[in-house]
């Protein structure tokens, strides 16, 4: 059994939170273990409740936990390589980017809950913006050779989408992917691109400029694969899991009959997502795969509003509306504070925060009074306004 080093400091991050490194490199000598994948790395965090416990077991609990008796006592006489995993760590926050681990904090409680969730994720950007994207996501895939026709309805769907709050996911390929990251961005919301490669490496390399972009508008670049791994068509299959897992429903806008957009739908349904069809044109090689799928009882989806209906939502506009009555209500010292500080137009709650001169936490609780009031309106992104036309 092998007993572990003293643990390191926490380190906050860009945000203020504590990011425990130690805890990190556990995960990921754990996951570098000789016969630990991503099933086995949740059975035995889910068992034991950490990497550094899994690793400082004893054969007793982990034959208790495997069920296997030899695979136990070879995991018991194994030696976690700390050090390789240290640099791995230095390495990738050289390059700005941070490693979140199945069990950790900062890991997606959708993803989390999937059958093979990824042991860890490589992440350049916020993975997880809920300031800014309040109702989940929403992934849009389809064809690389995508109709002019299909990437209209993607950048459409996904544009009014991400103005309706949702975060949309894709795969950073060319064609229905790349129209529905730019969408999104139109809508000016957030998006979040998983890689079939390390997280370092864009592919297609014309997508370099979409890739930064996406990050520097508050989205994200997600990997399963360490930095420097090159694209490999074994990976992109693997990819659609986590694809599907951070979402709320998958929609398919063009796919032939053999495309790899089917295995994000099935594996959604396998998860228990919704899964959604844009219906092709007769005749269309491309319509192929997407009529087969509304043919299969898949949800279809031409608008932006056939998903929110389908998912239970409203759109911001009625539920907006329906407080409209509320207009008069009276609210606290701190509301009416931020009341002379919204304006007609939108503004993210940081500016509103340092107008009124309250703290985030304040500014936001007086919001949702506002909002509750029906004197201020909530749009996506964070934003307020005042209530009215």
């Amino acid at each position: 059994m092998y007993r572990p080093r003293s643990v390191e400091r926490q380190h906050p991050d860009e945000g203020g939170n504590s990011v425990d490194t130690a805890r990190v490199k556990w995960a990921l000598a754990l996951r570098a273990t000789k016969s630990i994948g991503d099933r086995t790395f949740k059975l035995l965090v889910d068992h034991f409740g950490s990497p550094e416990e899994v690793l400082t077991a004893g054969s007793t609990g982990l034959i208790e936990a495997l069920g296997d008796t030899r695979r136990a006592r070879e995991l018991a006489g194994a030696r976690p390589d700390l050090d390789s995993a240290e640099r791995l760590l230095e390495s990738v926050a050289g390059i700005g980017v941070k490693v979140i681990h199945y069990g950790g904090p900062g890991y997606p409680e959708q993803l989390a809950a999937i059958y093979d969730p990824p042991a860890g994720l490589y992440v350049n950007g916020q993975i997880d913006r809920s300031d800014c994207a309040t109702r989940g996501g929403i992934a849009i895939v389809g064809s690389r050779k995508a109709s002019p026709h299909g990437a209209k309805c993607a950048r459409h769907l996904a544009r009014g989408l991400a103005l309706e709050g949702f975060t949309i996911v894709s795969g950073l390929a060319q064609g229905i992917d790349t129209c529905s990251h730019v969408g999104a961005l139109e809508g000016k919301g957030i998006t979040l691109a998983v890689l079939g490669s390390g997280i370092d490496v864009i592919y297609p390399y014309r997508n370099r400029d979409l890739a930064a972009r996406i990050v520097a508008e508050g989205g994200a670049l997600i990997s399963e694969h360490p930095p420097g791994t090159r694209p490999d068509a074994r990976f992109f299959p693997r990819r659609n899991r986590i694809i599907s897992g951070l979402s709320l429903g998958v929609v398919v806008v063009e796919a032939t009959r053999k495309s790899g957009s089917l295995i994000t739908a099935s594996t959604a349904l396998d998860q228990g997502r919704e899964v959604f069809a844009v219906p092709g044109i007769a005749g269309s090689a491309l319509s192929e795969g997407v009529n087969n799928l509304l043919r299969q009882g898949a949800a279809l989806a031409e608008k932006p509003e056939d998903i929110l209906r389908e998912l239970g939502f409203e759109s911001l506009a009625q539920e907006t509306k329906g407080k409209k009555g509320k207009k008069n209500k009276p609210v606290g010292a701190d509301a009416d504070r931020v009341l002379l500080n919204l304006e007609k137009s939108p503004q993210h709650i940081d500016l509103i925060s340092q107008k009124c001169g309250l703290g985030v936490l304040r500014t936001g609780a007086a919001l949702m009074e506002l909002v509750l009031a029906g004197r201020a309106e909530e749009w996506a992104g964070k934003r307020f306004r005042l209530s009215g036309d």
